[in-house]
Formats: structure tokens, sequence, C-alpha cells
């Protein structure tokens, strides 16, 4: 999953050149939101009792 966010993050940093900062602001902020959300799903069931 790390390796994953590494890989989007070198991919998206190339675009975000072509952005202003509020919109790379903004960018960032989604991707680390959808990074949390997909993490805590996957934590989900580690912490439930069975």
């Amino acid at each position: 999953m790390l390796f994953d966010f590494a890989q989007r993050t070198g991919r998206i940093s190339g675009v975000l050149e072509g952005l202003s900062k509020t919109e790379q602001t903004e960018v960032m902020i989604n991707l680390i939101v959808s990074e949390a959300i997909k993490t805590s799903r996957n934590l989900r069931g580690t912490f439930e009792p069975k």
C-alpha cells in the first residue's frame, strides 16, 4: 500500500506542476483523505473483537 501511494505521488507531482497552489493543495488533501479511508477499511477488522 505504501508503495502504491509513493508511486501515485510520483505521478501526481508531475501533474501538480501545472496547477495553481490552491489546486495543488486540494489535490493533495484529496489524495491523503483517500489513502486514509483505504487504510481505515483495511484496519477495520483488525481491532474488532472476534
